[in-house]
């Protein structure tokens, strides 16, 4: 029996609703939350992003502006733009990556406020997430366990291979992963790790965040995995730009439980987390 879909697009949606009173109920005490983003340069994929986080704040009721400036912005003048907006009544602040190689993202990062980083992406919000409990968990990751937990996927004691070991998934998802409550055994595999289907095999969920086209085939997953694909890559057929995942999906289907598309899966969670994320930021700011 093919495996069943994990729908983030119809769990993002059902969360939403969720927040979306959430929003109301902050409004009648006086409390609009508020998202800032900047967006710089016109890398096509960026954009898309952010119009897609503009949607859906506008979805729920959370204010929105996008500073959208031009690839050759001197690295003083976002610096300035973040302590300014560190001062305002912003609830959350975002800044769009990939950034210009021209500025430095560990200096962003380190100047964005801790308590108005809806990405999850400061030193601070890293830290705590080894150490304590941060004020955000990352999107991606928080996304990630959210669907789980919907189509009620056990992960206490489950073997979790990650394949991407990067700032945004791998790293903080497998921290997350090991969180009690949680209580995964993780294996993180990347581009060192030999004979990656010895893992693979073994597993009862993987997730994947590597940006390699169907590098996961059927042959190397075992019946009944759990399959998260988060990685993207986009291939050009018939004149038309279509996006793939890491995974092989017609070959994993036939094998896996459960498994994501490549589009409406991961993607919706990711954006829903920044919404759930920018009202508790509201909270915080305002002490409810």
């Amino acid at each position: 029996m093919p495996a069943k879909i994990l729908d983030g697009k119809f769990v993002s949606e059902k969360i939403r609703e969720d927040l979306s009173k959430e929003v109301a109920f902050l409004k009648e005490k006086g409390v609009t939350p508020s998202l800032k983003v900047i967006l710089i340069g016109n890398y096509p994929p960026s954009v898309i992003y952010v119009r897609n986080k503009e949607k859906a704040c506008e979805q729920v009721g959370i204010l929105t502006q996008t500073e959208r400036l031009p690839a050759d912005t001197p690295e003083d003048k976002l610096l300035d733009l973040i302590k300014r907006w560190n001062e305002d009544e912003t609830s959350g602040i975002l800044v769009q990556l990939p950034l210009p190689e021209s500025i430095n993202k560990r200096n962003i990062f380190l100047t964005i406020d801790p308590k108005k980083d809806v990405d999850g992406c400061t030193p601070t919000n890293l830290g705590l997430l080894l150490t304590g409990e941060p004020y955000f968990f990352p999107c991606t990751p928080a996304g990630i366990l959210e669907l789980l937990r919907f189509y009620q996927i056990e992960t206490k004691g489950k073997y979790v291979v990650i394949l991407g070991r990067g700032d945004l998934v791998g790293k903080p998802l497998a921290n997350l992963l090991l969180r009690k409550g949680i209580d995964a055994t993780v294996v993180v595999c990347h581009t060192a790790t030999r004979d990656v289907a010895n893992f693979t095999r073994e597993a009862d969920i993987i997730v994947l965040g590597m940006g390699r086209k169907h590098f996961l085939k059927g042959n190397m997953i075992k019946e009944g995995a759990v399959i998260v694909d988060c990685g993207i890559s986009k291939i050009c057929e018939g004149g038309k730009e279509k996006i793939m995942g890491d995974c092989d999906f017609e070959s994993c289907q036939e094998k896996a439980s459960y498994i994501t598309p490549a589009v409406g899966g991961v993607g919706p969670m990711t954006v829903t987390m920044l919404l759930k994320n920018t009202i508790k930021a509201a909270k915080i700011q305002k002490g409810i």
